[in-house]
């Protein structure tokens, strides 16, 4: 949620990726020339050092920004006005059992589809013993 919430109030990034969707997410803003990406494996204190003064000195990182943060931060309603919003929609209407998921209330074995994959076993034991038949007998 980092890179959302940096593009949201308009703060450039100084980026170490490290695992995950972190890379993915580093070398997109980093494309977007709002952020800088440093290795991890390589990183020394003197080029955060030097990256963070990029960072703040160079104005054209804030400005990229500046239009990402008023479209995000533009809209009809407050998130907390909203969070108030859903919570008293659900008080209203008794849990809105409707929106619930309706996979909750599956057995087990048919929320993994157990007859699928019987069927997809069975079909995969079948062919492979077909195959063993055919090349034993051609």
């Amino acid at each position: 949620m980092g890179a959302q919430e940096a593009k949201y109030h308009g703060v450039p990034v100084l980026a170490v990726p490290i695992a995950f969707d972190q890379h993915r997410n580093a070398a997109r803003m980093v494309r977007q020339k709002v952020a800088i990406s440093l290795s991890w494996n390589t990183v020394t204190a003197d080029q955060i050092v030097d990256t963070l003064n990029i960072l703040v000195n160079d104005t054209s990182y804030s400005e990229r920004l500046r239009h990402t943060s008023a479209v995000l931060q533009d809209q009809k309603e407050s998130p907390a006005d909203r969070a108030v919003w859903w919570v008293e929609y659900v008080i209203r209407h008794g849990g809105a059992p409707h929106l619930q998921y309706p996979g909750q209330r599956l057995h087990f074995l048919q929320y993994i589809c157990a007859d699928v994959l019987l069927f997809f076993a069975v079909c995969t034991y079948f062919v492979n013993r077909l195959a063993k038949c055919i090349l034993i007998y051609s």
